[in-house]
């Protein structure tokens, strides 16, 4: 067998003649054109040939090689990421013809890179892929004085502000909902200070957008309201119609459903004629968003928390249920301790114990409602439940805990009581703190794994109620040690025992005003911090699919849980581009038009191929395309025999896994150079798991929505839809690249027969038969049904005569029309 060593060796013979070189790497790219799968294969050639230094031969072999990197596409990216020592890799990135789109789809390509291969990169190519640091920025803005931005940021969302050296450039920044514009402030003659921590979402660059025409592009109310400018001043340029969103923020008054779009230089220019200068335009515009640096630690907190978050309830259940067995022991101890002595300050403790344990039970009601599942009554769950019980919490302690401490206070005051010295007291307040302290370090201790799982500190974590009961724990168990801790100085001293019952009053008053204040403001329903909702509009419109998106809201929805909701307007020409190249053969598709005789079968045919351009959309979005008392989809290929009853995989268990696909069968032995998730990234990235067709598969929708499995594929979606190639089947490749954080159930093999990977004996078990491509033959799927399926003949003849049937009918009917015209 052909080993990638032995290539690489072959090629060191190769290279050392210099005219041989381009015929060698040319013959790679040839490779990856025609038998795409064979990809892995290719990269590990690649590889042996960059740690072997082959390709530094000569000046000709780098430039042959280099045009080869180029040409290969995904495959090189591995190789040109962690190969390449930092001057080799300026080197190539120089020598590429469109260099700003390469890095950017290194960049998308990132996440794609297993822990080894990151833990290989330069820090210096990370730097260069993520900063685009390698372009000099300031030699292409003195190309274009009056430069909008688009090399730097699109039309979508800022994210990153970066000081540049523009001399005597204005550069504007566009965002998202009212496509205002920005002039960036204090511009220096030189780059601003070190690299700052990189924050969790940097600002989503949008390299579509500038290869589109809506970038250079802006609708009427926004040039008016940017530019300062009135309608009159517009009415001359040039412009283009557009359908309207369905709210517009600059005039929500308007019921025009269509808008004008105007160049974004006539519009420049003409605000310049207006104003008069350069220096008066930018004093007009009219920033509306405003520019923030980097997002605040809590921001960041919260965002890790949701996008890491496994189970919204973990841990907090278990701390909850630890403080209410102690505090009920304290509160105990505590009542006796205050009845034999007459203190009021353990009186006030008591109370505080009986308000806590009452919460640590309200608390563990509110986790156990939080975790019912939603439902159409409900159809965003029971999330708020833990803030619900933790507000009447914080509502108790104030009332009671805060309220009762402070009367008992004032009441040893006006009416001094002896206090009894007993002994036994001691040991009550001793056992309390024990109690008290162990409640509160086991609180302590799940909220310090929590804040350091989301990347930031305790007091961050506490002050943003990411988990409001755990807090309530903390924060009550922390005030009665330091109540116990208040008893033991002012003990012996009536008056100071009487203001130790007024200062524990007071901390039990801050505490609850603090637990009620933070509760609150959830479950009024407050807005996600706005550069996190700016970010998850920038990924939408750095999807091609999506022409815009409109109307955002966003709010917080329990605990570490979001609601976002947008009007996306798609882009129809994209997704049957997408469709026509990864679907279909445009040369089939015409001889199909071709053999069309009637206006109805015309528009049948345009419905067949409309309703698989909207299957595109499929697993992306099954969350929300169907109602939520529907409970389990099977999705069957269109070029799939059933077999038997499907009522048999509706009833299969997939052991708590969202979905079961049925992997690809390895039988058929002479293909195995064929798997092509048995070679390079997908071998590694599936580390010993099955790789899965998808076929045929089965989605538990109930499941699907519970662990939020849409939002996950969907934010695995924008990673890799910088490159359209690594995408080609969306239902299998987002599937089986996602299968480490939303599970496969592996279906069995019966279930899924087909003749390029599976033996013939297994055939006659099969359940369903699949037409799928033969990477080996590339036979016809007509042909092949036709030898594969004995019946297909019987079913193709009856097709026929239906066929048949209904032209006859048509044409009898239209044969009536045209007498009855003549008469």
């Amino acid at each position: 067998m052909i080993t990638a060593d032995v290539v690489s060796t072959a090629a060191e013979k190769l290279l050392s003649d210099k005219p041989l070189c381009d015929l060698f790497y040319n013959t790679l790219v040839c490779i990856h054109q025609r038998f795409e799968q064979l990809d892995g294969y290719l990269n590990n050639v690649l590889v042996k040939l960059v740690s072997g230094s082959l390709w530094k031969k000569s000046a000709a072999s780098t430039t042959a090689f280099f045009k080869a990197l180029e040409k290969l596409g995904t495959v090189a990216y591995p190789v040109i990421l962690t190969g390449f020592a930092s001057t080799e890799f300026k080197e190539f990135i120089k020598s590429v013809s469109s260099q700003k789109d390469l890095l950017y789809k290194l960049a998308a390509f990132l996440p794609q890179l297993s822990t080894h291969q990151q833990k290989k990169m330069s820090s210096t190519i990370l730097d260069i892929v993520k900063d685009r640091s390698i372009f000099d920025w300031s030699k292409s803005l003195d190309a274009a004085p009056s430069l909008h931005a688009e090399m730097i940021f699109s039309r979508g969302t800022l994210i990153y502000v970066k000081k540049l050296a523009l001399r005597n450039n204005d550069l504007f920044v566009r965002t998202i909902k009212s496509s205002t514009s920005f002039q960036c402030e204090g511009l220096s003659n030189s780059v601003i200070g070190p690299k700052k921590k990189k924050p969790l979402f940097k600002l989503a660059r949008n390299p579509r957008r500038t290869m589109t025409y809506d970038h250079d592009k802006i609708d009427f109310y926004s040039a008016m309201a940017e530019y300062n400018l009135k309608e009159t001043d517009l009415a001359g340029l040039p412009s283009t119609p557009r359908l309207r969103p369905a709210t517009d923020e600059l005039d929500p008054c308007s019921t025009a459903t269509t808008t004008s779009l105007y160049s974004l230089d006539d519009v420049y220019q003409t605000a310049l004629k207006v104003h008069g200068s350069k220096e008066a335009v930018n004093a007009q515009r009219r920033p509306l968003i405003p520019i923030e640096k980097k997002l605040t630690e809590a921001e960041l907190m919260r965002t890790r928390m949701r996008v890491e978050a496994e189970h919204p309830t973990s841990g907090a259940d278990r701390v909850v249920a630890i403080a209410f067995i102690m505090n009920t022991c304290d509160m105990v101890l505590k009542y006796i301790a205050a009845y034999l002595t007459g203190s009021k300050s353990i009186f006030a403790e008591a109370i505080h114990s009986t308000m806590d344990t009452c919460n640590q039970l309200i608390l563990l009601l509110g986790i156990h409602y939080s975790r019912k599942h939603p439902n159409p009554q409900f159809p965003y769950g029971y999330g708020n439940m833990r803030y619900v019980t933790s507000l009447i919490s914080g509502c108790g302690i104030l009332g009671f805990g805060c309220g009762l401490s402070i009367y008992h206070g004032i009441s040893g005051l006006l009416h001094p009581a002896t206090l009894e010295t007993l002994t036994y007291a001691y040991y009550a307040l001793a056992m309390s703190f024990c109690f008290q302290g162990a409640a509160a370090i086991t609180a302590y201790r799940e909220i310090r794994i929590k804040a350091n799982k989301a990347g930031t500190t305790i007091s961050n974590y506490v002050r943003t109620a990411a988990d409001p009961s755990l807090n309530v724990v903390l924060l009550e168990d922390t005030a009665a040690v330091t109540g116990v801790k208040a008893y033991i100085y002012f003990y012996f001293i009536t008056l100071f025992d009487a203001l130790g019952s007024v200062a524990i009053g007071g901390l039990l008053g801050t505490v609850a005003m603090f637990i009620i204040r933070t509760n609150a403001q959830h479950l009024v329903g407050r807005s996600l911090p706005q550069r996190i909702t700016q970010d998850i509009v920038a990924r939408l419109n750095n999807d091609p699919a999506i022409s815009s998106v409109h109307d955002v809201k966003a709010t917080a929805l329990g605990v570490e849980q979001s609601r976002f909701k947008a009007e996306l307007d798609f882009d129809g020409r994209m997704i049957t581009r997408r469709y026509i190249e990864q679907e279909t053969d445009i040369h089939d598709l015409f001889q199909q038009v071709k053999s069309l005789e009637s206006e109805e079968e015309l528009q049948e045919w345009m419905e067949d191929h409309g309703e698989k351009i909207i299957d595109r959309l499929g697993i992306l979005f099954l969350d929300v395309l169907f109602p939520l008392d529907v409970q389990k989809i099977i999705f069957v290929d269109a070029d799939q025999v059933v077999r038997s009853d499907l009522i048999e995989l509706m009833n299969y268990g997939l052991d708590g896994n969202p979905y079961g696909y049925v992997p690809f069968c390895d039988s058929r032995q002479s293909m195995e150079g064929f798997r092509f998730w048995k070679q390079g990234y997908r071998r590694n990235h599936l580390a010993g798991r099955k790789y899965h067709i998808s076929a045929l598969y089965v989605v538990d929708l109930h499941k699907f929505r519970q662990i939020a499995a849409g939002d996950r594929l969907r934010g695995q979606y924008q990673g890799l839809s910088a490159d359209p190639n690594s995408l080609s089947n969306l239902d299998q490749d987002l599937p089986n690249n996602m299968i480490h954080q939303v599970r496969i159930k592996s279906l069995p093999q019966e279930w899924l027969w087909c003749e390029t990977w599976c033996d013939d004996e297994s055939k006659g078990s099969a359940k369903t038969i699949d037409l799928c491509n033969n990477p080996q033959t590339k036979e016809p799927k007509l042909e092949s049904a036709q030898r594969i399926i004995p019946e297909w003949r019987d079913y193709d003849r009856e097709i026929k005569e239906v066929i048949s049937r209904r032209r006859e009918g048509l044409e009898a009917k239209s044969a009536k029309v045209d007498d009855h015209t003549e008469l």
